[in-house]
């Protein structure tokens, strides 16, 4: 059954991999989509109504990963702060004990 489960899995790599050579084969002159052109890329693809909101989500992932990267830096920043505070405290009360 896990063998099955990770065939599928390479399965649907490959083919997501295959439609994404596809979508940069339908387009000359780009060598790769970036996460932005991607969500772009399908919303002109599929066309109609679809076509005008393409910017605006290509902008909203752009967003959404710079503040996703900001805030996974401020929780490393945190805890670096709060494992650095002990340590601090420590040698600060042990050098200038009254």
């Amino acid at each position: 059954m896990r063998d099955q489960y990770a065939l599928t899995n390479y399965t649907n790599l490959g083919f997501h991999y295959s439609l994404l050579v596809q979508a940069c084969a339908q387009r000359p002159g780009i060598q790769y989509l970036d996460y932005g052109d991607t969500a772009m890329a399908s919303f002109v693809d599929a066309g109609g109504g679809w076509v005008r909101f393409a910017p605006h989500f290509r902008r909203l992932v752009n967003t959404f990963l710079i503040v996703s990267q900001l805030l996974s830096n401020s929780v490393y920043v945190l805890f670096m702060a709060q494992n650095i505070q002990p340590v601090r405290f420590i040698h600060y009360s042990i050098y200038h004990a009254a």
